[in-house]
């Protein structure tokens, strides 16, 4: 199992979403084994950022991953994911 790291922009609730995303490559596909927030960033209208926090609880952890799945779904992660990969790839 590999791990990548990346961001959620949720403009919604302006904030930047650090995801620590657990995976492995079966048959060429990668498949999402489990998705855990690290870090919000509160961003400003001109996107600046405002203040930033470790998202250190489970209870916190649970409430994000929620509301990303939600708000994102896995296959969205998951083409946002090969997407990051074939550019480091190169």
């Amino acid at each position: 199992m590999a791990t990548h790291a990346t961001t959620w922009e949720d403009d919604d609730c302006n904030r930047l979403v650090q995801l620590s995303v657990d995976y492995q490559i079966v048959d060429s596909r990668i498949e999402i084994e489990d998705v855990t927030p690290t870090e919000i960033r509160f961003v400003d209208a001109d996107g600046q950022v405002q203040r930033q926090i470790r998202v250190w609880t489970e209870k916190g952890r649970n409430l994000l991953s929620r509301q990303h799945a939600q708000r994102v779904g896995a296959e969205a992660l998951r083409e946002q994911l090969e997407s990051e990969l074939a550019v480091a790839a190169r």
